[in-house]
């Protein structure tokens, strides 16, 4: 039986805190259709693991593309991020139908922080583009 413990949280990285502005090489790890809070869409949830050799290597970037939303606006963005990510896979002109074929390939993302650090939500990071490698 256990009456203490010995931590040192110092020792653990933050994989919650903001990675800087930049572009940076990542490879897809994870890549699911889910369904919106709303249930009024789906979007693909995809899990960026950066890879640079640097200070980052291994931290996550989570990312959103809502390709079905009652917005219209919504669909046509989430169109052109479908487009951009699957040309930087090269897989430019292929029809996607499984999450699946997203997993395992490296590519650039251009990383932008969002939010104010006095707010609840505070920065989080978001991809704006996605490049071959």
């Amino acid at each position: 039986m256990y009456n203490s413990i010995s931590f040192d949280a110092s020792t653990v990285p933050n994989d919650f805190e903001t990675v800087p502005a930049g572009t940076y090489r990542a490879m897809i790890t994870s890549a699911q259709v889910k369904r919106t809070k709303a249930g009024n869409g789906a979007y693909l949830g995809l899990v960026f693991t950066l890879c640079n050799n640097d200070e980052y290597e291994g931290r996550k970037i989570y990312h959103m593309i809502t390709f079905d939303h009652p917005n219209p606006d919504t669909v046509r963005i989430a169109k052109e991020h479908l487009k951009k990510l699957c040309v930087a896979i090269g897989s430019g002109n292929a029809l996607i139908d499984d999450p699946e074929v997203f997993v395992g390939h490296t590519i650039a993302i251009k990383v932008i922080v969002k939010g104010n650090e006095d707010s609840d939500i505070g920065l989080k990071n978001s991809v704006q583009h996605y490049f071959p490698f």
